[in-house]
């Protein structure tokens, strides 16, 4: 099956570790320009994904990528959306359909035709704007492509599905009246998918207060793993940074440098002092560890000092406009250590400077979007028919995973009037599911916080234009105690 491109819509620059961001951090890089600067790497990554990022090889363990997807800040609507009676929200039609939960469920689709039942109404707060947005933005149109795919296929087991969407532009109290908007107004049974990572601590006590689940957001925050009313879809960001470590010392490169952006200081911190405590119970060791700044124009230094340091895995925290100049200085001073990330930075701009950040790895919970298989080939068919075009992010992977869990938990929902308390315990009975091998293990259990896997697939960067995934969809995992302490 050949890859499609389609349009760049907006271009991801955002640094890594906001996905971790658990309250906003003072900034000392204006959003203009990071803003800007990413708009040039926009500009590039489309005429470098028209030029190297076409079709796919239907390879298991790569394809291409094409151009990116995202959307612009604020509510969207997808094809036949209309406008929620909640202010400030959209809404869209869209589906899921039925899904096992046992341990190795596909989330395959109903070929039982479109949805005929009531209509269920699910809410998404989402980043969509701003800084944040550039990225978190991404989510939007994948879960609509979702939505749509299962109401054309049997629906949540007969259900069609109302997706209503809001943009909080990253303000807890824009995302909690949202939410309650969403709750009483629109009676929303459940959240799914929503990129809430400065509005977690916010919007937990709430949902939990009115009895409403909050599935598969971007799972990073502390709440995701201590509150038992959220329903987190994959793993904790924690096992995606020791995952790339792990990755790095398995090459032999146990020599480990860190690099954390000061702009969201705290939070950056805070992974790099995971990071450093982790490594050593992996069989690597950290040798360096320096902040750095995204206005920086340059790295010189820093690589020299990672040289100096005898760095063999150099592990980078900033955005994919730091990661290129980063990976530019340090080839210049002739050096070339294994660079890996977390793959939420990989975008097509990084694509359109292939050349320079060829070997890139990051490594990411939720599968890798370009890799095609049977287990993906639902996934491939829904994006081409509903956008023209292939899966192209890993915001892809992660709204198609939050829905395959959703299908899961709908598989008993009575077929009038279905309540939050229903999906909820369909959401309990989900036990080690990766939802045929799409997603690192998922386990709720009633009452209790989840507990996060600690497994991780992972990608590159090759030097050809495209993204590849050297393990296909294998994961690999770290021990059962990397589940504690997940930020």
């Amino acid at each position: 099956m050949n890859r499609l491109q389609r349009p760049i819509a907006r271009i991801g620059a955002i640094t890594l570790i906001v996905a971790l961001t658990l309250t906003g951090c003072g900034s000392r890089l204006s959003y203009s320009k990071v803003l800007a600067e990413n708009a040039a790497l926009g500009a590039a990554g489309t005429a470098g994904s028209s030029a190297g990022g076409s079709a796919g090889s239907g390879s298991a363990t790569g394809g291409a990528l094409g151009a990116s997807a995202g959307t612009p800040g604020g509510g969207t609507t997808s094809s036949g959306g209309q406008t929620s009676s909640s202010g400030g929200t959209n809404s869209s039609s869209g589906g899921g359909s039925q899904s096992s939960s046992g341990g190795a469920s596909s989330g395959g689709a109903s070929s039982s035709g479109p949805a005929t039942g009531s209509t269920i109404n699910i809410g998404q707060i989402g980043l969509d704007s701003g800084l944040f947005g550039t990225l978190f933005g991404q989510a939007v149109p994948a879960l609509h492509v979702w939505a749509d795919y299962v109401n054309a296929n049997g629906g949540l087991n007969g259900h069609k599905v109302n997706v209503i969407t809001a943009d909080s532009g990253g303000d807890p109290s824009t995302a909690l009246s949202d939410a309650k908007t969403m709750v009483n107004q629109d009676h929303v049974i459940a959240f799914l998918d929503s990129t809430d990572a400065l509005s977690t601590p916010t919007l937990a006590p709430y949902l939990a207060s009115v009895g409403v689940p909050d599935i598969a957001g971007t799972d990073a925050e502390s709440q995701w793993y201590s509150n038992p009313d959220l329903y987190p879809g994959s793993a904790s960001i924690r096992q995606s940074e020791d995952g790339a470590l792990q990755y790095g010392i398995t090459q032999g490169k146990p020599k480990i440098g860190i690099l954390y952006c000061v702009e969201f200081a705290l939070i950056c911190s805070t992974a790099a002092a995971q990071t450093t405590k982790d490594a050593p119970t992996m069989g690597g060791t950290v040798v360096y560890n320096q902040q750095i700044s995204l206005a920086s124009p340059d790295y010189t230094s820093e690589c020299l000092g990672a040289k100096s340091a005898g760095v063999q895995q150099l592990q980078f925290y900033g955005d994919p406009a730091s990661a290129i100049r980063l990976m530019s200085d340090c080839h210049n001073q002739g050096y070339s250590p294994l660079f890996t990330t977390v793959a939420i930075i990989f975008s097509p701009a990084l694509l359109a400077s292939s050349s320079t950040v060829a070997g890139l790895v990051g490594a990411t919970p939720w599968f890798p979007f370009m890799v095609q298989s049977p287990a993906t080939a639902q996934f491939d068919n829904a994006f081409q028919q509903y956008t023209g075009g292939p899966p192209n992010s890993e915001f892809d992977a992660f709204s198609w995973v939050g829905g395959l869990i959703m299908q899961a938990a709908s598989k008993n929902l009575p077929a009038a009037n279905p309540t939050s308390a229903e999906l909820i315990a369909g959401l309990d009975t989900i036990q080690n599911d990766t939802f045929g091998g799409l997603a690192t293990p998922v386990t709720y259990q009633a009452g209790q916080p989840a507990v996060s896997s600690t497994c991780s697939f992972f990608m590159t960067v090759q030097g050809n234009g495209t993204y590849g995934a050297p393990n296909g969809l294998q994961q690999t995992c770290l021990p059962a105690s990397f589940a504690q302490g997940t930020q």
